[in-house]
């Protein structure tokens, strides 16, 4: 008999390996917090080199439209969570990009194209997909995300 692990508890260990692995590089003065802000977050003296991570373990493909970058940046556009005290945000994934996905490049980008890239993957998005009674849950982070840019910008 083959017994599989659960998907949660292979997500956890993995969430576990990236924080441990931030232990081994931590400088005087520095912590590591787990689910304090978010998944993984090494809080340093100096706000520049803080970094929250959230660690996402997905076999499909990272695409435009996934939830996971877009359930991250709703995340940390919610006015509880304090973008200012961390130098450095991180979506890190397992997920390989999706062969056509505007993603690729990401980290390589202006804040200013990364915004034109979302607004470009939003723009897509339809007027009955918008004003839907009852609009799919991709479409409802997209729409919180997008629905004020200069929010966004602070997290570029």
């Amino acid at each position: 008999m083959v017994i599989k692990p659960k998907t949660t508890a292979l997500s956890f260990h993995y969430q576990v390996l990236i924080g441990l692995s931030k232990c081994f590089l931590l400088e005087e003065g520095q912590s590591v917090w787990f689910e304090k802000d978010g998944d993984v977050s090494l809080q340093a003296q100096d706000t520049a080199e803080s970094m929250q991570t959230e660690v996402k373990d997905y076999a499909d493909r990272l695409t435009d439209h996934h939830e996971n970058l877009w359930k991250t940046l709703k995340n940390w556009l919610a006015p509880e969570f304090n973008h200012r005290q961390y130098g450095v945000l991180v979506l890190h994934t397992t997920q390989p990009f999706g062969t056509k996905s505007r993603l690729k490049d990401w980290n390589t980008q202006s804040a200013e194209h990364r915004l034109q890239v979302l607004s470009d993957i939003f723009s897509e998005r339809t007027e009955a997909q918008l004003n839907a009674e009852k609009p799919s849950e991709i479409i409802k982070l997209q729409k919180a995300v997008m629905a004020d840019e200069s929010h966004y910008l602070r997290l570029c």
